[in-house]
Order: C-alpha cells, then structure tokens, then sequence
C-alpha cells in the first residue's frame, strides 16, 4: 500500500481599517506564512508510513513507542530507520496535556529538548521537512504526561 500526504498549514487574517479618510477598499489579508507540501513515496523527502491513533494515559501518563505505535486500520506500524515528516497532537480532553522527548529511548527527531504543551481542545502539528533524527532502537519514544485517562489523538507520516 502507497500512501501520499497533503500537507497544508493555513492562517488568514483579514484587518479591516476604519478612521476618518478611509476609503471603502479598506480591508488588508495577512497569509504571508501559509504553506503547503504535498509529499508521497517518490518525493524528496518521501513518506512510506503513517498511523493514525489514541493515546490513553494512565494515572495521568503514557509513552508513545514509534517502532510499535498500534493503528486500529493497519495493525503495528513501525517507524524505525524513518524521520517524522508531519505530526499532529490533538487534545480533546478537558485538561492541558505535554509531549515530550521520553525518558528512556527519547526520540530527539523533533528536537533534543522537545516538550510541548496542549491546551484543552487544542492542536499542535510538526512538519519536520526531513529534518530530525531517524526512529531508532535508542530514539523512539515521546511521553505523554496529563492528569487521570485523558486521550490523546496522533496522527504521523514518515518516511
């Protein structure tokens, strides 16, 4: 199975001015750092895998092994001797939720002091551009650290 990835990172904020001596063209777009990536098995760099998955913590913590993660369409995917090319955290718990590089068999692909934390009902996304370190045997976890059994949803693609 092939996979391909439409990658588009979009804000567009629209400013409308208003004043004395304003003209009724008055609006100005700011969009100047939206992006978009299509990328497949041909491409430079090239993606071969994804997976798409939840991460229920327990007792408010879990560890998400990229050379195991379990997708419920493909079954084990393993992501060793790949870089993250895009990654994508959503928190739809009612509480903040932190991602970082794990404690044990760290993966430093999306930076050696990665951490990040997401909001309740907020998202953050990576694209690594082919960038970061390959998954490894020694570099492939990230912790995931909140409160109670919160979940989390993933969403990668390597290659």
């Amino acid at each position: 199975m092939g996979i391909s990835l439409g990658y588009v990172q979009q804000m567009t904020v629209t400013r409308t001015a208003v004043g004395p001596g304003i003209g009724s063209n008055n609006t100005t777009e700011v969009n100047g750092y939206n992006s978009q990536v299509n990328l497949s098995a041909s491409t430079s760099p090239a993606v071969t895998k994804d997976a798409a998955f939840n991460v229920t913590l327990t007792t408010g913590a879990a560890t998400i092994n990229l050379a195991a993660i379990t997708d419920t369409d493909l079954g084990t995917v393993d992501l060793t001797g790949l870089k993250i090319q895009v990654i994508k955290f959503k928190n739809a718990a009612a509480a903040a939720m932190t991602v970082a590089v794990g404690a044990s068999n760290g993966h430093t692909g999306l930076g050696s002091a990665f951490s990040v934390t997401i909001p309740p009902g907020g998202e953050v996304t990576f694209h690594g551009n082919d960038g970061g370190a390959d998954v490894a045997s020694g570099n492939r976890t990230l912790d995931v650290t909140g409160t109670g059994s919160q979940v989390l949803g993933v969403q990668v693609v390597a290659g």
